[in-house]
């Protein structure tokens, strides 16, 4: 935090915030609502971050709270770590995983995809993060255990409601998250979470 702060002094187009990803409250406080412009579109990245989220702390509702804050024509990158490709070795990760302080939870296609509940899919979808986008000379038929999806939200501008018990959870993001480019691929975006102004 300290250090992140550091790095950001001399910017007036970045800020950094200590918040518990699992309340949105916490993380959408005065510091982040006054500093990003909530009447443009903003784009959201959450990387690499949910597969530390246990089930019994309701992902899914966790993001929907997100999506309920974001003004119309925002934007969602979320990857999410998974054993369908490869769940010998994916396995051998959870078990080496389950004692530390953050634990990891894969989960499959089928648990991934109700994240983006109230979002609607930017193609390709949700794939597999090399076949997001994919530089024209990679290999299209590669596969990795991550997922990644970019999603757009278009509604109404929304009300938005901190739950009076939000749920905690253990993550604690790297206090020197890498810098990403402005064209998001999936392979780049396995790193961190972070607010950003797009426009």
């Amino acid at each position: 935090m300290a250090h992140g702060k550091l790095i950001l002094q001399n910017n007036d187009n970045a800020t950094v915030v200590a918040a518990d990803l699992c309340k949105p409250e916490t993380v959408l406080s005065p510091a982040v609502t006054e500093f990003l412009d909530f009447t443009q579109p903003i784009g959201l990245l959450m990387v690499a971050v949910f597969h530390f989220v246990p089930d019994e702390r309701h992902p899914a509702d966790i993001i929907a709270r997100y999506r309920d804050a974001l003004p119309p024509g925002s934007l969602l990158a979320l990857s999410h770590l998974t054993a369908d490709h490869k769940p010998t070795e994916m396995a051998g990760v959870v078990e080496a995983m389950k004692n530390s302080r953050d634990p990891m939870y894969f989960r499959p296609y089928d648990a991934v995809l109700p994240l983006f509940e109230g979002f609607d899919l930017v193609e390709p979808g949700l794939v597999s993060a090399p076949q997001w986008h994919p530089d024209p000379d990679a290999p299209t038929d590669t596969t990795e255990g991550v997922y990644a999806a970019s999603a757009s939200s278009a509604k109404p501008t929304p009300t938005y409601q901190p739950s009076p018990t939000p749920p905690r959870c253990s993550f604690r993001p790297s206090s020197e998250p890498e810098h990403l480019p402005g064209r998001t691929e999936a392979r780049q975006v396995l790193d961190g979470a972070e607010w950003f102004l797009r426009g």
